[in-house]
């Protein structure tokens, strides 16, 4: 499998040879503070059935961390998939997890008549919160609380204890202590664009009831050791999408797709093998399939 990096989209089997192979692709899009590698073993696994994408969200860097909160938006995130399909008349499968599970559903609301199947692991979209009253209010002002706090910190350029906040919310308290120096490193330089993220989910504009028009069957997970704010709005998904599988993950939390990687992405390739109409990805689907394992919810 040969992998390589052009304007921000890692891909697998470029796409210039889609239309001739007539493959469906898949778009991988990873969670904040996170990269493209998470879907690597994945996008092997589904290799070379399926021409595989998996683009980078914002970055910030020099002045541009200096930018004002109404300019950060989920559609920045989202154009370089709209793109690829733009380009493309094959039939696309999105995959998110958390932030990207948010830029996979904006992607969808865009461009739901070329949208085969969506995989979503607990997506952060947290702009929901608020519009569903008194039922998530606990879990809005936890998500506020944090979003203050790891805010706050980098104003301070205490940038290591913001992303201490934000490591250890998502995976559970002491997580960041457990990280070796230079991965704390690495993440304090990152630390601004947690806040970007946070500011572009919350600037979203899109409605509950806009979930409603996406027909297209949607696999949904949820790990059951979680942050109450990502069970609450898996929940209202499940809810609104009209085509909604769900699988709540005994024993996962937030990061499961890194923790247990296995379990994730049997799910996921099973979800998108189930939804793969062209002769071409069949003529491959026999290899796939008898390597997918089915996992309980």
């Amino acid at each position: 499998m040969n992998t390589h990096h052009s304007n921000s989209i890692n891909t697998i089997d470029f796409p210039a040879t889609s239309a001739q192979k007539n493959k469906d692709i898949v778009i991988a899009l990873h969670c904040s503070g996170g990269s493209a590698r998470q879907w690597r073993a994945l996008g092997e696994s589904l290799h070379p059935a399926y021409d595989m994408f998996t683009p980078e969200h914002t970055t910030l860097t020099g002045s541009q961390l200096r930018y004002q909160k109404d300019m950060a938006k989920i559609e920045k995130d989202a154009q370089s998939s709209l793109d690829i399909i733009d380009q493309s008349s094959a039939r696309i499968h999105l995959i998110g997890h958390s932030y990207g599970g948010c830029v996979a559903l904006h992607v969808a609301l865009k461009r739901p008549e070329r949208i085969a199947s969506i995989s979503l692991y607990e997506p952060c979209a947290f702009y929901l919160l608020p519009q569903m009253g008194s039922i998530a209010l606990d879990a809005w002002r936890e998500v506020e609380r944090l979003a203050n706090s790891i805010k706050e910190h980098c104003r301070q350029g205490e940038t290591a204890a913001a992303m201490a906040a934000f490591i250890n919310y998502w995976s559970g308290d002491g997580a960041w202590n457990k990280l070796k120096s230079e991965h704390q490193d690495k993440l304090s330089t990152w630390a601004p664009n947690a806040v970007y993220a946070f500011d572009a989910i919350f600037n979203e504009l899109t409605k509950p009831s806009d979930f409603r028009n996406l027909g297209m069957p949607v696999v949904l997970m949820q790990g059951e050791r979680s942050p109450i704010s990502t069970q609450v709005v898996s929940a209202e998904l499940r809810n609104l999408l009209p085509d909604c599988q769900s699988h709540h993950l005994s024993g996962l939390g937030h990061m499961g797709p890194l923790t247990h990687a296995e379990t994730t992405n049997n799910l996921i390739r099973t979800h998108i093998l189930a939804h793969t109409l062209t002769q071409s990805n069949l003529a491959d689907n026999d290899r796939l399939t008898a390597n997918a394992v089915n996992v309980a919810a």
